[in-house]
């Protein structure tokens, strides 16, 4: 009689559980001894996917419950998880833009920097002779500027004429002398 009164309680037990397993912590067997309490086993929720753990949460199996951590790139409870916005702590280069994406950011260096993002150097972008051939170039954070010799006039990025003294410029030379002019500069030649 004690077997059989077992063996339906356990019967019953067993189809309880099959239908209300994710519901509850523990699987427990009554005792067949008088006197014994039931073993119970923990339910692993996070191998049984039966937790409520947010979308790429870790979840960690206690005894009889389960905890949930957000990923990284979001905060909350593990259940409920926002992202969190990493540009307002300034992770990238002073000469970068910090962009916020779900979970993570990206950093990307502004014109006239290269890097990774992270660590952004000044481009010389005078070693690739930006300016008219007339013109020197001088390197500047992130960017450049051109000025015309001397002797030269124009914006210094694409144009730099030459600069006529003899028609611009009265009394170069001396009364006695003719002034011709040559490329970004003139000489005077005196009169025989």
């Amino acid at each position: 009689f004690i077997f059989v009164s077992f063996f339906i309680n356990f019967i019953v037990v067993i189809r309880f559980l099959s239908i209300f397993v994710s519901a509850i912590p523990f699987i427990c067997i009554p005792s067949s001894v008088r006197g014994k309490q039931a073993r119970c086993k923990n339910i692993n929720e996070c191998k049984s996917q039966s937790n409520d753990c947010f979308p790429g949460a870790a979840c960690r199996d206690t005894d009889g419950s389960y905890e949930c951590t957000c990923p990284k790139g979001f905060t909350g409870d593990g259940f409920v998880c926002n992202d969190f916005d990493e540009c307002t702590t300034n992770p990238c280069d002073d000469n970068a833009v910090c962009t916020n994406i779900s979970g993570a950011y990206t950093c990307e260096c502004i014109i006239g920097y290269n890097g990774n993002g992270k660590s952004c150097k000044d481009v010389n972008e005078c070693l690739s002779n930006p300016c008219d051939d007339n013109a020197y170039c001088s390197n500047t954070p992130g960017s450049f500027t051109c000025a015309c010799m001397l002797g030269f006039a124009g914006d210094g990025h694409f144009v730099c004429d030459d600069v006529d003294e003899c028609a611009e410029l009265s009394d170069v030379c001396h009364n006695d002398a003719t002034c011709r002019n040559t490329p970004g500069s003139y000489y005077c030649s005196c009169h025989s």
